[in-house]
């Protein structure tokens, strides 16, 4: 985690983990710290390979594709927007498998960090990175959206679908 990595770069600082479940003590420990790391995003339950398993009368369900949004959950915006504005050295670093939409809290931080799922030794990187120890400098192998509204329509009921050459293409030259 990038808390692990903070530790090892920085063994005689203070860090302080707060899990955010109290938006006014977040705060607080914001005003109160030189800077703030907020850790957002997925995980292998939120999104990825699809995974059905029946367990009794039960059928449990994990991964898939995000179909509400493509953003971050409510949880997560919420304490990017409170916490953001109360310290200036405020980083969201984001983890997920694809893309995550930055509209309407992007402004709230000075710096955001997509981390992708990093791995074992993904803290150290992490926290390279917002040391700036090492440069992100990794090409994306596709285009980011500045809003959901500019992707195709899809239709998550279909049986069968066709995609032509031009296909997610022609919204985001």
């Amino acid at each position: 985690t990038p808390l692990e990595g903070l530790k090892k770069l920085m063994p005689k600082a203070k860090i302080t983990y707060y899990e955010g479940s109290d938006m006014e003590e977040a705060k607080t420990l914001a005003a109160a710290s030189d800077a703030v790391v907020i850790v957002a995003g997925y995980d292998f339950s939120d999104e990825g390979e699809y995974v059905s398993e029946t367990s009794g009368d039960t059928a449990i369900t994990i991964g898939g594709d995000r179909v509400e949004t493509l953003g971050l959950n409510k949880e997560d915006t919420d304490i990017i927007k409170a916490v953001g504005p109360v310290n200036k050295n405020t980083a969201v670093v984001l983890f997920g498998g694809n893309m995550i939409m930055l509209e309407g809290w992007k402004d709230h931080v000075s710096s955001i960090l997509m981390a992708y799922y990093p791995g074992m030794e993904g803290g150290t990187a992490i926290a390279e990175i917002l040391f700036g120890d090492v440069n992100p400098s990794g090409k994306l192998p596709y285009v980011t959206p500045e809003k959901e509204s500019d992707l195709p329509q899809v239709n998550w009921d279909t049986e069968s679908q066709f995609y032509d050459y031009y296909h997610g293409y022609r919204k985001l030259d």
